[in-house]
């Protein structure tokens, strides 16, 4: 991100970097196994000053707590009725429409990254209070992997970001 072109915004950096690694994905599936066998999803946050950008496809999430309330920021790319497959996934076709978003940001949010295999396992009000009690994101991701049955086993992994005091950034 940071060798970006510094003509690009960040919403561009973000989508040009997700259609590089689809690209990436699809091709090395077809050259290894004639059709789409790689693929993946994606969640990315980059902050830049006081906003928070952000891109995902597939079914890992970005949400922001704010005042105790779950904003979540992205959007799953699920089949509608069968919740567990993916609609849109990186490798998954040749190109990729990313889901893009921003947001303010304010002393004391806090930000999470995680994959389905985490959200799967929380309400927006466990993921508040666990977010608002400064939970880490190695004990978010225990306590999820505890809540998992056999059936919903699933990766699982997480990112907390504490928004302790927002900033603009200084160019030197």
């Amino acid at each position: 991100y940071e060798a970006k072109p510094k003509s690009w915004t960040p919403q561009r950096a973000l989508t040009e970097f997700t259609r590089l690694i689809n690209r990436t994905l699809h091709q090395e599936s077809l050259a290894r196994f004639d059709r789409a066998e790689m693929v993946s999803t994606l969640a990315a946050a980059v902050i830049e000053g006081d906003r928070l950008y952000g891109v995902n496809v597939g079914d890992s999430r970005v949400c922001l707590v704010r005042n105790g309330e779950v904003n979540v920021l992205s959007q799953d790319h699920v089949d509608d009725i069968r919740t567990n497959v993916l609609s849109r996934a990186l490798g998954m076709e040749t190109n990729v429409e990313p889901h893009l978003f921003e947001i303010d940001l304010r002393d004391g949010d806090v930000a999470m990254l995680c994959s389905d295999g985490v959200s799967n396992h929380y309400t927006n009000e466990t993921l508040s209070d666990a977010l608002r009690h400064r939970t880490t994101a190695r004990a978010i991701v225990k306590s999820a992997r505890k809540l998992a049955t056999s059936e919903s086993l699933d990766d699982m992994s997480a990112i907390v970001l504490d928004i302790a005091e927002t900033g603009r950034l200084r160019f030197m």
